[in-house]
């Protein structure tokens, strides 16, 4: 199974919306939004309330604040923290047998030192992906959609 397949397969269920349920059913009724939403002048209240949440979420973050309630209209902004594990390889070491660190602890790349390497031509790019080095893995895909931007 390729990359591309199971991230055909994380793809939730299907979309509750009148438009038929294929690639030019959706591009279709996805063009029939975008020009609605252009013809009512809905693109810059889009994207001013986006940049809105961006400064309302910075504010709040710097004053710690992780709810507010607007009195006069009744909305509620709620910050919700996301967490990551930071690790201690040292002591994470000294708490492990020796076979569970071989399961536990790997060896990294600096990504960034390899490319400052490439940068000033002291590696190849391509070399190393024929010694196999590196290689590229799936990991989404972006979509861009509407009108085609004009040649000039």
């Amino acid at each position: 199974m390729s990359d591309f397949d199971d991230l055909v397969d994380s793809i939730g269920a299907p979309l509750r919306t009148a438009c038929a349920p294929t690639i030019e059913g959706y591009a279709r009724r996805l063009a029939e939004i975008e020009d609605e939403l252009e013809s009512r002048g809905c693109n810059a209240l889009l994207d001013e309330k986006e940049l809105i949440r961006t400064e309302l979420k910075k504010l709040m973050a710097m004053e710690q604040q992780l709810e507010y309630k607007d009195e006069e209209t009744g909305y509620v902004a709620t910050a919700t923290p996301s967490y990551r594990d930071v690790w201690d390889t040292n002591k994470l070491e000294k708490a492990l047998t020796k076979t569970q660190r071989s399961l536990c602890i790997i060896r990294s790349v600096d990504t960034k030192a390899v490319a400052q390497l490439v940068k000033i031509g002291a590696l190849s790019r391509a070399t190393l992906e024929t010694v196999g080095a590196v290689t590229k893995q799936l990991i989404t895909v972006s979509l861009r959609f509407g009108k085609p931007k004009e040649e000039k």
